[in-house]
């Protein structure tokens, strides 16, 4: 079986364990980091299939960084997580190239949703 990589980018630690237990069970080899400098150490060695990028972080906004995830990771599926779930941020994600957009507080079902969209299409 082939694992697929995930990139968590999320300040909140419990987040990040939570999303690293779910996407464990479904067969994801889990990093995660604290902020946009770590994701971009990250991205320098590694390639993940889809990145998990909280919009609040120490360092900046999580959508200002999506066109270039897009310029430099094209095949990479981007996923927006955030508590800001309303209508102004997620056009935002979108119109600045995110593929997929989910509120916290999220749940297994949400994130087994979001995956099966963006890779069994």
């Amino acid at each position: 079986m082939e694992f697929r990589k995930a990139l968590i980018v999320d300040d909140e630690i419990d987040t990040c364990f939570l999303l690293t237990r779910l996407l464990q069970q479904n067969d994801y080899e889990v990093q995660y980091v604290h902020s946009l400098h770590e994701a971009r150490a990250v991205l320098e060695k590694e390639y993940p299939d889809v990145i998990f990028l909280d919009n609040h972080l120490k360092d900046g906004q999580g959508i200002d960084y999506v066109p270039t995830l897009k310029e430099s990771y094209p095949q990479m599926k981007i996923i927006i997580i955030t508590a800001f779930d309303n209508f102004a941020y997620k056009t935002k994600a979108f119109e600045k190239g995110a593929h997929y957009f989910l509120g916290k507080p999220f749940n297994r079902i949400s994130i087994e949703e979001a995956l099966n969209s963006l890779f069994n299409n």
